[in-house]
């Protein structure tokens, strides 16, 4: 069997010689630096050892910045075209009304209230008030439960969305007319603040799932990178369920970067900003979804790529190492044969 590690002399590195060497490694595989780990090998480890926990370590920051990407398109995505999304799931839910349909809307049945905009008044379109309509209904509990889950996806995917709790129909009407008259607050917004759709329960979804997966050892840039995709999708969709995630990576924001620094935050905030611009504008162009996250990509990477201090930095270490390496070769001529 052919061996796989061979014992060689141990070899310092130059000053900052590992810093340009996770420059240069992060720049190839579109993660951050500070995912990069290097390992000096005295040539007393088994090789296979060594090169398969660098391929662990190299997917794992891959993965990382890949999950970055997706999350950024996906906020840009539902941000820019929410209607879109909202009517291409609602054809996917088209079906007969159900008894628990019936049940969720027998108070607009029976006085009208509200007329089209009844589900924050009639009791029947929260969570809660969605369950007890299906559970007066006659039918057996697996139908009473599929058609609740089948009416709240299908309620949820209109326009109109579901409330998150249910109002009385004058107090609705004084604080959203007090808003409008006080704080200039139309009572169309009012209404968005106060009801979610599909588009939103997806963006909210999206946006507490990465920020989970860096909860534990993500850096204050990271954070801000989700604060700020999620933070402009809540505002272009008045998206009160993302703002909410939003608001919770900010202060993650601020914890890690009490803790660790604040290295690279600006930089991360840039690419978010950049990625939540180019895809609307590719939507608003007519352009299909999957133009405006290719768009979205490319404006994160010209944002990384454009930023001077990183180049300058990264360029001038690595020369150090070619330096370095063309002086070993010289002085050591079996390094050219190794």
């Amino acid at each position: 069997m052919r061996r796989l590690w061979r014992r060689k002399e141990r070899q310092s590195l130059p000053p900052g010689a590992e810093d340009a060497i996770r420059q240069e490694v992060a720049r190839q595989l579109g993660c951050s630096p500070e995912d990069i780990s290097i390992t000096v090998d005295d040539g007393q480890e088994d090789g296979f050892g060594t090169r398969a926990r660098d391929v662990a370590q190299g997917l794992a920051a891959k993965t990382k910045a890949v999950a970055v990407q997706a999350h950024d398109s996906g906020q840009a995505v539902l941000a820019s075209s929410a209607s879109a999304v909202n009517s291409g799931l609602a054809r996917l839910l088209e079906g007969a009304p159900t008894a628990v349909d019936r049940a969720m809307d027998a108070e607009y049945l029976r006085t009208s209230i509200g007329g089209g905009m009844h589900r924050p008044y009639d009791g029947g379109h929260t969570l809660w008030g969605a369950t007890k309509a299906a559970m007066s209904t006659d039918d057996g509990i697996v139908t009473k439960t599929t058609d609740l889950v089948r009416g709240l996806a299908r309620d949820v995917t209109t326009p109109n969305g579901l409330p998150f709790v249910t109002w009385d129909k004058g107090t609705y009407d004084a604080v959203s007319g007090w808003l409008q008259d006080k704080v200039g607050l139309s009572r169309s917004t009012f209404a968005e603040l106060t009801t979610y759709t599909a588009a939103d329960a997806l963006a909210a979804l999206l946006g507490a799932a990465q920020l989970a997966f860096r909860w534990t050892d993500g850096q204050a840039k990271d954070f801000a990178r989700i604060a700020t995709t999620t933070g402009v999708s809540a505002m272009l969709t008045t998206n009160p369920v993302v703002a909410v995630v939003s608001f919770a990576a900010l202060a993650k924001t601020f914890t890690a970067g009490r803790r660790d620094g604040w290295d690279g935050t600006a930089g991360e905030v840039a690419k978010g900003a950049a990625t939540m611009a180019v895809a609307p504008v590719v939507m608003a162009a007519g352009g299909p979804a999957s133009v405006a996250i290719v768009a979205s990509v490319i404006g994160a990477m010209a944002v990384e790529h454009l930023s001077p201090a990183a180049g300058r930095e990264a360029r001038g270490r690595m020369q150090d190492i070619k330096e370095w390496m063309a002086e070993r070769k010289e002085t050591n001529p079996e390094e050219k044969r190794a």
